[in-house]
């Protein structure tokens, strides 16, 4: 999956995102991703499939 991260006005960039199935969790981890950050913490994110 990818996402546009804008970090700030004006500021984007494009990232791969892993999914669930793609997260293999280590001994004593889970692999569902942590709970979902702020806007104030992550920047504005805007999600599509790829």
């Amino acid at each position: 999956m990818k996402a546009v991260v804008y970090d700030e006005p004006r500021s984007f960039r494009v990232r791969e995102i892993p999914t669930p199935d793609q997260v293999r969790a280590g001994s004593g981890e889970s692999a569902t991703p942590p709970a979902r950050r702020s806007a104030t913490q992550a920047g504005r994110i805007q999600r599509w499939m790829s």
